[in-house]
C-alpha cells in the first residue's frame, strides 16, 4: 500500500547547477512520475498518441513549452532528472506532483534544458494530467559553432530563397557553404555565421563582440555593431556579419568574445555576465 510521500533530491534554488547532469538514478522515483515525465516528453517531440494509460484533461497540456504538436521534433536524445515528488494519499488513488528536468539533444548537436512539472490524478492503473508546464532554463554553458560563408552566397540566392527564415535551413546552408581547413585560403568578404548551440530563455542575455584586440569586453568595442545582425529563432541565437579578411591568417585578424548573462531562473548569485566562448579568425 503506498503511504502519502513527499520526495525531495536537490533545493530548487540549485536548479542551474544541476543542468546537464544526468539522471542516473531515476530508479528510485515511483513508477506514477516516471510514467507522466515520460508521457510529457512524448508530446513535446510529437510522439504521444493517447494509446498508454497516461492521459491529458482539456488544459493538462496547454503550457508546454514548443506546443503540443511536436516543437521539439527531432531532440530524441537526453534523459530525465527528477527534483522533487508528492502526494496526498495512501492507496492506489491519490492526487500527485512531479518536478523535473529535460536535458534534450537533436543530431544538429543543439542542446535545451527544460524544466516540467505536472499535477496529476493516479486512479488505479490509470493516470490523468490536470496540468503541466515545461519551459526553458539558462544552460550553464553556451557552445557556439561558427561558419565563414563567402558573402556572394548570403547576399544572392540565399535571401531569396528565405535561408534566414528558420534557424534550421539556415544551419544547414551556413555547414554546407562554409570554408573548410582543407580549403586554400583566400582574402575575401565573408559572412561570419555564429550559432549559439543552447536554447536560451528570453531574458538570458548573449553580448557578442568583435574586436581586433583579444580581450574587449564592452559593447562600445564592438566593430561590427552597425553592421551585424542579431537572430532569435524560439530561443536558439545566431549572430552574423560580414566583414573582409583572410581566414587562418594575421591578414584582418579579428576576435569574437561571447559575454553571456543567464535569465531570472538563475539564482542572483550565480546571474553574472562571463565570458563563454571565444572565436579567433586566425585558428
Amino acid at each position: 500500500m503506498r503511504s502519502k510521500t513527499s520526495i525531495i533530491l536537490v533545493p530548487l534554488v540549485s536548479l542551474f547547477l544541476l543542468v546537464g547532469v544526468a539522471a542516473g538514478q531515476d530508479g528510485q522515483w515511483p513508477q506514477d512520475a516516471r510514467d507522466v515525465a515520460a508521457t510529457l516528453y512524448q508530446r513535446m517531440i510529437g510522439q504521444y498518441d493517447g494509446s498508454g494509460n497516461v492521459h491529458f484533461n482539456a488544459k493538462g497540456e496547454q503550457a508546454l513549452e514548443g506546443g503540443t504538436s511536436g516543437g521539439f521534433a527531432g531532440f530524441r536524445n537526453g534523459n530525465i532528472f527528477f527534483l522533487h515528488y508528492e502526494n496526498d494519499a495512501a492507496g492506489k488513488a491519490y492526487n500527485a506532483k512531479v518536478l523535473g528536468l529535460f536535458n534534450l539533444s537533436d543530431d544538429y548537436g543543439r542542446f535545451a534544458a527544460l524544466r516540467f512539472t505536472a499535477d496529476y490524478k493516479v486512479m488505479w492503473r490509470d493516470i490523468m494530467i490536470n496540468s503541466s508546464a515545461a519551459v526553458t532554463v539558462s544552460p550553464p554553458k553556451l557552445p557556439v559553432q561558427v561558419y565563414l560563408v563567402p558573402a556572394e552566397l548570403v547576399e544572392g540566392a540565399a535571401r531569396d530563397a528565405g535561408v534566414f527564415n528558420s534557424w534550421t535551413s539556415l544551419y544547414e546552408f551556413a555547414a554546407e557553404n562554409s570554408y573548410k581547413k582543407d580549403q586554400e585560403p583566400e582574402t575575401r568578404v565573408w559572412y561570419v555565421i555564429s550559432f549559439v548551440m543552447s536554447k536560451l530563455p528570453p531574458d538570458a542575455d548573449v553580448d557578442v563582440i568583435v574586436s581586433s584586440k583579444r580581450s574587449s569586453n564592452r559593447s562600445s568595442q564592438n566593430d561590427a555593431a552597425v553592421r551585424q545582425e542579431v537572430l532569435d529563432y524560439a530561443g536558439w541565437r545566431v549572430h552574423a556579419f560580414a566583414t573582409r579578411f583572410k581566414p587562418c591568417s594575421t591578414r584582418g585578424r579579428f576576435y569574437i568574445n561571447y559575454y553571456y548573462t543567464p535569465g531570472a531562473d538563475v539564482p542572483d548569485d550565480l546571474r553574472e555576465r562571463r565570458l563563454a566562448a571565444q572565436f579567433d579568425s586566425k585558428q
